[in-house]
């Protein structure tokens, strides 16, 4: 009976495999003028890049098909607000496979030339494959008991283009989210949950850079 009784405590203690994330400041973090400096309301193409990189495995960014955040377009949106002088706007999102499609490039091509900038935003999602990697060795060796962490590095790199392609501003915006993986983190991890931490990030970021 009482072999039993360690056994159960045993595996209710396995299940409380919890984490925790905590996010950086955003470096660079300032507050400056609207991105596009003048009075009159402009049109303007937001031209995406979302890109991927796992260091030591990846040997360049890779362009990805989708954003990184699964609610990208509502961060976007709100971060809109802190831009006043838009009239109207389009949105282009690039593609890996964009190089073999020419009808897409050709879209992509028409929106810029109909806007009178373009507002180049290239956000990067990177970690550290050999860092994720030994973490989670550890984890699994030491049942989750042992503390671990991983690290994910988030930037983004913002380029403004007047009509004639000559660039008119540069910003760049960067944050860490680290997560904690540990039994009983389980706790309070709702409280740090990597989604918020994650979403909170994109919009500081542009925001801050759009402001």
């Amino acid at each position: 009976m009482k072999s039993q009784n360690v056994l159960l405590l045993t595996l209710i203690i396995l299940s409380l495999n919890g984490c925790a994330s905590f996010r950086s400041d955003v470096n660079n973090a300032t507050k400056f003028n609207p991105v596009i400096q003048q009075k009159n309301l402009v049109s303007v193409t937001f031209d995406f890049y979302h890109y991927y990189q796992s260091k030591a495995f990846d040997a360049i960014p890779k362009l990805m098909n989708y954003p990184g955040i699964s609610s990208f377009n509502d961060i976007f949106k709100e971060s809109l607000k802190n831009i006043s002088n838009i009239s109207e706007f389009e949105t282009f999102v690039n593609k890996s496979n964009d190089v073999e499609s020419q009808t897409r490039r050709r879209e992509r091509d028409s929106l810029i030339n109909r806007t009178d900038y373009v507002i180049r935003i290239e956000i990067y999602r990177e970690k550290s494959f050999a860092k994720h990697f030994l973490a989670g060795l550890l984890s699994s060796a030491t049942l989750t008991i042992f503390p671990t962490s991983y690290n994910w590095n988030y930037a983004v790199n913002v380029t403004v283009l007047d009509k004639k392609n000559l660039v008119v501003g540069k910003y760049s915006r960067n944050a860490d989210v680290t997560t904690w993986y540990q039994t009983f983190l389980v706790l309070i991890y709702p409280f740090y949950v990597e989604e918020k931490q994650n979403e909170d990030i994109y919009i500081e970021m542009l925001s801050n850079i759009f402001n």
